[in-house]
């Protein structure tokens, strides 16, 4: 049984992203929503311990890793820590539409953080694989 799914359609969902994340935001934890994400870490349910301002050319789309398609945001340098704590997520803001549009883990914690600290976020991706037969 053969299954097909366009590249073209899972980039009209990547360019999505490449075109609308205008923040990536450095989390303590994994935010459930845009609140969580863009509020100073322990104030409240706020995760945020840094954050850098985007847009569409801090991305490119290509193929995925193992299939598939992937949207990448290039790696951020010296991003100014403004609330201390541990950042292990990453999480992508859409801020005209306070969308929260994505979050992913980051591979190494950074630990320790405080508002003296600068801190690069590495680059990393949004991957949509490729369609396989449903059983």
């Amino acid at each position: 049984m053969s299954y097909l799914l366009s590249d073209t359609v899972l980039d009209v969902a990547l360019n999505y992203l490449k075109n609308n994340v205008t923040k990536v935001v450095l989390c303590e934890g994994a935010p459930a929503n845009y609140s969580d994400a863009n509020t100073a870490n322990g104030s409240g349910s706020g995760q945020k311990i840094a954050e850098v301002t985007v847009d569409s050319t801090d991305f490119t789309t290509g193929n995925g890793a193992t299939d598939g398609r992937k949207v990448t945001c290039q790696a951020q340098s010296a991003v100014a820590v403004g609330t201390a704590g541990d950042a292990d997520h990453i999480a992508w803001l859409d801020v005209s539409n306070t969308a929260l549009l994505f979050v992913t883990q980051l591979t190494t914690a950074r630990n320790g953080l405080t508002t003296a600290d600068t801190v690069n976020i590495p680059a990393h991706f949004a991957a949509i694989r490729d369609a396989v037969v449903a059983s």
